[in-house]
């Protein structure tokens, strides 16, 4: 199973982390950054101050010399500083002894500069001597250029900001890496083997815990997925065992019930059979007691007289018959309970008795 490389867990992670590792890099760097504009917005009058309090005891000698000579030597020689644009000595009397200027330093970042540390400044010294601190012999008068000191603060900036983005990109390959080994390679390893695993197998297959995670999450994660697995194969297994049983009980059902099919056909035929043998007998004794009903009304009403013929010693005797006239209003049921004692009463011999005569 592939995931892309911006899925991975690993990319996430390292992503989350180098984000955050970013966003307070970046603040830190701008807060190093801040403190650093500080300092070399103090340092800037740090420096041009310090320039002044050099050229103080030789500009004053000067201005007391009135040597205009000198004083253009000093001017040039201060001018030789990056940060100096003008420099000018005048004395106590107006004079101006030297004033020499050059023009500004141009550059794509100096109006980042001068945003910053503005774009020139003014510095003047007054001139005097140790033993006359009260008498004034003149004035040194500066002119600086920021630029000078701006766009060595740019540089360190720029410097401090490309490293924290060097950092956070060395700590994204690094995170990246460590992520995939310690977390996104062992769980790759575990999906492989759970895909690899045959769902229908009542078996229980076991995952391996990759080497050096067994008391972390992925350990924990694959002990209790082969818990699972157990549990699911000894259900599985329960299941099939039931519907075995389910099976044999259902064939045995099915034979019960073929049986007890084929004993309620047998009956029925039975059955059939009697009620066909019932009304066979049913009609049969019908028939006689019509028969007997119509032979009872040719003989003699007196049922105790007695047929002698001429010469006959013989006399015929027939014995009372009980006649049964509602016997067709019966219930069928009742009526072939009592019809075969029916039709043996009434299928008896006429009995035929012979005595002699005397002479």
């Amino acid at each position: 199973m592939d995931i892309k490389f911006t899925h991975r867990l690993s990319y996430k992670q390292a992503r989350l982390t180098v984000l955050v590792g970013f966003i307070l890099g970046t603040l830190l760097s701008l807060l190093q950054i801040g403190i650093d504009y500080a300092s070399e917005d103090a340092s800037i009058n740090r420096e041009i101050l310090s320039l002044l309090e050099i050229s103080h005891n030789p500009a004053s000698r000067i201005a007391y010399n009135i040597d205009a000579e000198l004083a253009q030597e000093l001017t040039l020689g201060l001018l030789r500083s990056p940060a100096i644009i003008s420099a000018q000595l005048i004395d106590n009397n107006n004079t101006v002894l030297a004033s020499v200027k050059r023009p500004e330093l141009q550059s794509g970042y100096r109006v980042i500069s001068d945003f910053l540390f503005g774009a020139k400044r003014q510095f003047e010294d007054r001139l005097y001597l140790d033993h006359l601190p009260n008498e004034s012999l003149g004035v040194l008068s500066l002119e600086v250029d920021t630029y000078a000191f701006g766009s060595r603060f740019l540089r360190r900036a720029e410097v401090t900001l490309l490293n924290g983005f060097a950092r956070s990109l060395i700590l994204t390959g690094i995170l990246l890496a460590l992520f995939y080994v310690m977390l996104t390679k062992p769980l790759v390893r575990v999906i492989r083997e759970l895909s690899g695993r045959d769902p229908r197998s009542a078996e229980p297959t076991t995952l391996e815990c990759p080497s050096g995670h067994g008391n972390d999450e992925i350990g924990v994660l694959v002990k209790v997925a082969n818990q699972q697995f157990e549990n699911i194969a000894t259900e599985i297994q329960q299941r099939r065992n039931a519907e075995n049983r389910l099976t044999d009980y259902l064939g045995q059902l099915e034979n019960i019930v073929s049986a007890r099919t084929a004993e309620l056909k047998a009956i029925n035929a039975r059955l059939s059979q009697s009620n066909q043998e019932l009304e066979v007998a049913r009609s049969t004794a019908l028939e006689m007691a019509e028969a007997r009903s119509a032979s009872r009304q040719h003989e003699p009403r007196d049922p105790h007289a007695t047929q002698r013929p001429a010469g006959d010693d013989c006399a015929v005797t027939r014995r009372p018959v009980e006649c049964r006239t509602a016997a067709t209003a019966v219930d069928r049921s009742r009526f072939g309970q009592g019809a075969g004692r029916i039709a043996q009463r009434y299928s008896r011999p006429v009995e035929i008795r012979c005595r002699a005569t005397g002479a």
